[in-house]
């Protein structure tokens, strides 16, 4: 079987228990291999993984993961958002730099510590574990 690839701006589905959270791949580095950002709408959970007439425009959880999941069919690719991702959405710290998108743009600075992620990639099951945290007690669709 085929192995899905992974494209900014892919729409996916992620089983959370009994139902299924609407991720967007907001970007996937080509030098930190098979990473991506993905924005997870958290407003409510699924009962079906099938696209809404509308998609969201603002994610309230942003996870770097693998993009092993998508590839292996454990979360379903349903979809392609074309709407463009502001680069600043992609601002996090990579060990004593500061990075945007696949650039490093300068050493991190004390006021970097205070307002910026850092660039820890969730495998799966963590990723899983922790939209379904946030999930439990939204309303499902």
């Amino acid at each position: 079987m085929a192995r899905t690839k992974v494209s900014r701006g892919d729409v996916i589905f992620i089983p959370v228990g009994e139902h299924f959270a609407l991720a967007k791949v907001l970007f996937v580095s080509s030098i930190f291999k098979k990473m991506m950002l993905m924005g997870v709408s958290v407003e409510r959970a699924f009962s079906k993984p099938e696209l809404p007439q509308e998609l969201p425009r603002e994610f309230g959880l942003n996870i770097y993961t693998g993009t092993q999941a998508v590839e292996a069919g454990r979360w379903s690719k349903v979809g392609h958002d074309p709407t463009p991702v502001p680069p600043e959405l992609t601002l996090r710290i990579v060990g004593q730099e500061v990075y945007q998108e696949d650039e490093a743009l300068r050493l991190v600075t004390q006021e970097d510590l205070k307002v910026l992620p850092h660039q820890r990639i969730a495998g799966a099951g963590a990723a899983e574990s922790q939209i379904q945290q946030i999930l439990t007690g939204r309303p499902s669709v």
